[in-house]
Formats: structure tokens, C-alpha cells, sequence
């Protein structure tokens, strides 16, 4: 009997998984039918409706066939005109730099340029004095 017994304990325990995975099925069964659901409800809304929710109307989307391009039908690039040649100016002539001895302006002179006339200037003896 007591082997009856671990038959019929095994017997149970089959059943009890068996009607677990039942449940699981069933429950997975009744979500995919709320999807469904759903679904069917959004399906049945008026185009009245849709529009009032911000919907708009499914339409079946035109694809326009595009042929297509070859590849040489790039648009020809206008020619640029040349750019004018650019005169060539010609050099400044060197003046020679005037020494301190050519400059002798007078003081007229001077004053007509609006220059004031240079006095003399005294460098002084910067040599170092014997002791």
C-alpha cells in the first residue's frame, strides 16, 4: 500500500504541474485576445472620432516609382570667365637718403613748413672723468 501511495502522490503532482501550465495557457490566451480587443476597438472608431482624437484617416501610402537617374546626367557647370589680368605697377624709384648736411633749411624756411626751427643740441661728454 505504501507503494499505491507514492504512485498515487506522483499521480498528483503530474496533475497540479499539468494544470499550472493549463493556467499559464489560458492567462496568456486571454491577454492576447485583450490585445485583440484593443485593437478591434481602435479599428472601430468613426472618421468622426479619429479626427476628434487627432487621428488622422489610415490611407494606403503612394510610393511614387522614382526611375532611376543615369549616371552622366550631372548638369553641365557654366564656364567661369577669366579673371582680368591685373596691371603691373610699376616700381617706385629709390629716393637716396638725404644726409644731415644736405638738410639746410633756414629758419623762414623752416617756419613756412609749420616746422619750428631745431636749436643746437649739446650732447653732453659722456666720456668717464680721470680722477
Amino acid at each position: 500500500s505504501s507503494e499505491e501511495l507514492k504512485a498515487l502522490a506522483e499521480q498528483v503532482q503530474q496533475f497540479k504541474s499539468m494544470q499550472k501550465i493549463t493556467e499559464k495557457k489560458e492567462t496568456t490566451q486571454k491577454q492576447e485576445a485583450s490585445f485583440e480587443d484593443d485593437d478591434a476597438e481602435l479599428e472601430e472608431l468613426s472618421d468622426e472620432e479619429m479626427s476628434a482624437l487627432g487621428l488622422t484617416q489610415r490611407e494606403p501610402v503612394q510610393v511614387p516609382d522614382i526611375a532611376p537617374q543615369p549616371v552622366n546626367a550631372v548638369p553641365e557647370i557654366p564656364e567661369i570667365p577669366a579673371v582680368p589680368a591685373v596691371p603691373v605697377i610699376p616700381a617706385v624709384p629709390e629716393v637716396p637718403m638725404a644726409s644731415s648736411e644736405d638738410v639746410e633749411l633756414s629758419d623762414e624756411e623752416l617756419s613756412a613748413l609749420g616746422l619750428n626751427p631745431v636749436a643746437p643740441v649739446q650732447v653732453p661728454d659722456t666720456d668717464p672723468q680721470p680722477e
